[in-house]
Order: C-alpha cells, then sequence, then structure tokens
C-alpha cells in the first residue's frame, strides 16, 4: 500500500483533517479547529460545536464557501465535490510539506427565522371562504366558486 500524502497523520487507517468553525459575534469572528477523519459526516462536527456553546441543534446552519452543507456530507465528499481543496483530504496528491494553516474553513450562522410580517407579505392572497358546521363536519365554502 502507498503511504499517505505528506503531512497526513493516519488513525486505523483514516485520513484526517483540520476544520475551522468560524462564528460572527458582536465582538468579532470566534474560531475553533477540529480535527476529524475525512469521511466522517459533518454532523458530528457541528454537534460538538452546538455543545461547546450550549446551542439547541436547530439554532445554527453551517456553510462551506458560498454553499450551505449538511451533516450528512464528509469532508472527503467535499474534496471529490472541489468545494474544498482536494489535497486536504487526500483526493489528489499534495506537492509540498503541509502546514498548519492546510485546513478549511466553515462558517457557522444563525439559522433564518421567518418573522410574521414576511410570511404575511410573501403568501399569495386566499380567497375569502365561509365555514359552516353540518353534523359534525366542517364545510368550508369558497367565495370565488
Amino acid at each position: 500500500p502507498c503511504p499517505p500524502s505528506a503531512g497526513q497523520r493516519t488513525m486505523a487507517g483514516a485520513n484526517r483533517v483540520q476544520v475551522r468553525i468560524v462564528a460572527p459575534s458582536d465582538a468579532g469572528n470566534h474560531s475553533m479547529v477540529f480535527t476529524m477523519p475525512t469521511d466522517a459526516p459533518l454532523e458530528r462536527l457541528f454537534d460538538a460545536w452546538r455543545r461547546h456553546h450550549g446551542l439547541a441543534k436547530d439554532t445554527a446552519r453551517f456553510s462551506v464557501g458560498y454553499g450551505e452543507v449538511t451533516g450528512e456530507e464528509t469532508p472527503l465528499a467535499l474534496g471529490i465535490a472541489a468545494i474544498i481543496p482536494e489535497h486536504l483530504v487526500g483526493v489528489t496528491p499534495l506537492n509540498h510539506e503541509r502546514t498548519f494553516e492546510e485546513e478549511f474553513v466553515v462558517r457557522a450562522l444563525p439559522k433564518r427565522r421567518l418573522t410574521e410580517e414576511s410570511v404575511t407579505a410573501e403568501a399569495a392572497p386566499v380567497p375569502r371562504s365561509k365555514s359552516v358546521r353540518r353534523r359534525n363536519q366542517l364545510v368550508v365554502e369558497s367565495s370565488d366558486g
């Protein structure tokens, strides 16, 4: 078998990659660096980050570059899709010595919440209707026919 590329560590046969999660705050960007197997689902990373910050699962979304990523995706899949540099996950050979800067960045952002006003403004006009209860059934009659 071929040895791992220069600088890539192998643990029980799995390549590992460094991931920096950056979250904006009023005091500036807050970042944390994690090391994870290239074939592990990102959800493990996201869960660890949320636990560290005491956040519920539905409070944050994560993006790489300009696209949102899901917890089912892996660093290896992102490398194969060229969303992150391929050499970070061993898809292409590394032609130089790896440095500490060899990581990819995930942005943690608050989940978008639709306000009542935006939902009302985006909703299509609903035709007027009249409802009548007949023998334990609710019958809705529309004014537009």
